[in-house]
């Protein structure tokens, strides 16, 4: 539950946070009850033009500067909203472990360029 522990101190230092989760999961059971806005875009095995509209429209309606992923299948939606939404947003992704998944095909390199 790193990124809760991250969340709640960088709220404790006076930042908004925005939890991005699937519904229902821990992380955003957790993060509401330490007061921390869930964004529930994320939604396992449901349509993926959902889960782009729904974070094309956050991204357009809150003032976002800076979005922190942990896990890369998040950026198939992340990067496209970002840039369809116009938002500015530095992207980081922080990688824990390994997948095993050769990523050096042209769409994960497109995807990884997009990273701060």
């Amino acid at each position: 539950m790193q990124t809760l522990k991250i969340a709640q101190e960088l709220k404790n230092r006076g930042h908004d946070v925005f939890l991005f989760c699937q519904e229902g999961s821990t992380l955003a059971i957790e993060g509401k009850k330490q007061n921390i806005k869930v964004a529930k875009v994320f939604h396992k095995g449901k349509n993926y033009f959902r889960m782009l509209w729904r974070t094309i429209t956050f991204l357009k309606n809150e003032q976002i500067d800076v979005i922190h992923t942990h896990l890369s299948h998040d950026l198939w939606v992340i990067v496209p909203a970002r840039q369809i939404s116009g938002n500015r947003a530095k992207l980081f992704l922080t990688k824990r472990m390994a997948s095993g998944v050769s990523k050096k095909d042209f769409l994960h390199q497109y995807l990884y360029n997009r990273i701060e």
